[in-house]
């Protein structure tokens, strides 16, 4: 391979076929990151997960680290194979990335259940005729014109304007049109939109694992488009302690974290509208919501506080900054509203979950958990809320598992046990089974448990006809090797482990809002499940490995994407923006990680039946 100069280098990639430019020194995952190469990771650059292997074919990458040689066999060293975190690029590479290591397409909810609030957008479009003023007497500016036309959209007070948005009307009064529509949101004069076309807005839910976008025409409502994309910061982290740890490490990576983001969602949203016939110049709005590490990741905000005790956010208000100043390629004048955050760890996104299924009016108690990377759950009693937030970790979402993998194509998403004994696997997709997600884990517990291979203790029952082992560990194979895929997926002893503390989190969380709270599980009449993984695992799943208390099946209702479902309300209502703002006031926070009996309560929750978690706790006197 020919050399590229003193500090740039050329890195082939295969199978991609595609040729990226990189800096002598750097880590081969910063490149790829960079030029949007998507591989999977768990540790956010550790060399802890070992998920990030590829093959160098050609080039030097300098000898490998300690933390390689632990994950890697002598042989894996031998033949090249690397981790993208920990190789450093020394000249020019090429290099051969596995299907194993690239994040596949995968399966992200977008919609959730959503009644539509009341129509009143704070951008409202007027028209305005390059003529003389209805006053009667002559126009004395430009913005003259706009004050007459406005109406109420200007309002009584005197009105402000964006300098791009002023620059805009007056270019469009004088050019040879009869008029222009320009835009205002909250008295302020924006800009103008083009001829047949509608000012448009954007509600985003920003996920630890997923962005969900949504755009509206602002005149009327009407939904235009929808698209969801893998939050591209993923590779430095599956979980939000591992990203804020990354920053905490170096504050500039704080901002490469949020190009990362504002980036991809340029790109999705360029791409979305094209699709519908609208450019993104057509946006004046935009209401972003996510939990408090990932509203400040996004704004490039300091962490320090989120990482720890007690745990402050920057800010409890909304804020509101102008698109361009985030770097987002919209209108030039476009606003992007950010609801409040209500705790270090319960932040907009959950908020906007509150509000989108009216937990507030609903006849209670009443619980709403929004389970993933980091899980929320809120009870409401007698029109009281309060929260709390379980650090369930990304193993819900198929990450810190041996063979985990997010609902993409060939990810093993449900396992039951047959009249014979047997575990048959439900395969997303048309491909061979690859690996498992975490509805398909949380699904195989249930069915281990069930067919006897496993004790309510966690552990896989030693001699029983299904447990094995897989790297000298105690396993169970769902899919044996050889037969439906290459390699076969297994549950080992370790991914129950992983399994078991998530889900003891989120258990233990909802035990603790109950006994603060002072009622027994038997009176709760309703329990809400959101979020990508609330709606696509097994309710009777989760009540199998005891997740929750033993609530009647019937009572429990999956609502989809409630935080996406509350972020579009506030993007077309006003009002119903101010009522989330006030609720925010109003929310009662329970910090878990200073409850006195939480790591009782953790400890009871690990079990994996009722009946021994009820044991547990009468013998730890939770």
């Amino acid at each position: 391979m020919s050399a590229s100069g003193d500090n740039e280098v050329r890195l082939y990639l295969l199978p991609l076929g595609m040729t990226v430019r990189g800096r002598r020194d750097e880590n081969i995952l910063s490149v790829l990151v960079r030029e949007k190469v998507s591989l999977a990771g768990a540790c956010g650059g550790r060399g802890s997960c070992g998920k990030c292997r590829l093959l160098i074919l050609e080039g030097s990458t300098g000898p490998p680290t300690t933390a390689e040689k632990e994950l890697l066999s002598g042989e894996d060293l031998r033949r090249g194979t690397r981790l993208a975190c920990q190789a450093l690029v020394k000249g020019d590479l090429k290099i051969y990335i596995p299907a194993s290591s690239l994040i596949r397409e995968q399966r992200l909810l977008v919609e959730g259940v959503w009644e539509a609030p009341p129509f009143e957008p704070p951008v409202k479009v007027v028209r305005a005729r390059g003529a003389a003023s209805s006053t009667g007497g002559p126009p004395r500016s430009d913005l003259s014109l706009i004050t007459a036309s406005g109406g109420e959209a200007v309002g009584a007070e005197a009105m402000r304007t964006d300098l791009e948005g002023l620059k805009e009307v007056s270019l469009g009064l004088r050019s040879g049109g009869s008029e222009v529509h320009a835009v205002f949101r909250d008295g302020e004069l924006l800009g103008t939109v083009r001829p047949g076309a509608g000012a448009l807005g954007v509600a985003v839910d920003l996920g630890t694992t997923k962005v969900a976008l949504f755009a509206h025409e602002l005149s009327s409502g009407e939904a235009v488009s929808s698209c969801g994309i893998p939050n591209p910061q993923a590779p430095y982290g599956e979980d939000v302690i591992t990203r804020l740890q990354h920053v905490l490490e170096d504050r500039e990576r704080g901002n490469d974290l949020a190009r990362l983001v504002r980036e991809g969602m340029n790109e999705a949203l360029s791409g979305m509208l094209a699709a519908a016939g609208y450019s993104t110049r057509d946006v004046f709005e935009v209401v972003l919501v996510g939990n408090t590490a990932m509203h400040h990741l996004f704004l490039g905000l300091p962490v320090e506080g989120l990482a720890r005790s007690p745990y402050m956010p920057v800010t409890h208000l909304p804020l509101e900054v102008k698109a361009r100043d985030l770097g987002l390629s919209l209108h030039p004048a476009a606003m992007v509203y950010l609801p409040p955050p209500v705790a270090g760890y319960v932040g907009s996104d959950h908020l906007a979950a509150i509000c989108a299924t009216r937990l507030k009016e609903r006849e209670g108690p009443c619980l709403l958990l929004d389970i993933g990377t980091n899980t929320e759950v809120s009870l409401q009693v007698e029109g009281r809320i309060r929260c709390c937030s379980c650090a369930s970790g990304p193993a819900f979402e198929g990450m810190g598992i041996s063979q985990g993998m997010r609902a993409a194509e060939g990810a093993v998403e449900g396992v039951e046990v047959d009249a014979a004994g047997r575990l048959e696997v439900r395969v997303i997709g048309e491909a061979p089974p690859a690996g498992i997600c975490g509805s398909g884990i949380l699904s195989a517990l249930a069915a281990l448990l069930k067919s006897g291979a496993l004790e309510d203790s966690g552990r896989l029952r030693p001699g029983h006809p299904g447990v094995s082992e897989k790297d000298g560990e105690a396993a169970c194979w769902l899919v044996p090797p050889g037969k439906g895929g290459r390699g076969g997926v297994a549950v080992t002893q370790s991914d129950i482990r992983e399994i078991q503390k998530a889900k003891g989190a989120v258990r233990a969380g909802v035990e603790a809002l109950l006994a603060e709270a002072g009622i027994p599980h038997t009176e709760v009449k309703e329990v809400l499940l959101a979020g990508a993984f609330g709606s696509y695992l097994d309710p009777m799943d989760i009540l199998s490995i005891a997740m929750l208390p033993p609530f009647p099946l019937e009572i429990i209702r999956q609502v989809g994407n409630a935080a996406g479902a509350g972020a579009r309300s506030m993007l077309l209502s006003g009002d119903f923006r101010r009522r989330a703002e006030e609720l925010a006031g109003d929310l009662d926070y329970l910090e878990l990680s200073a409850y006195p009996p939480l790591a009782r309560l953790f400890a009871a929750s690990m079990y994996l039946t009722e009946e021994a978690v009820a044991r547990a706790m009468s013998r730890f006197k939770v």
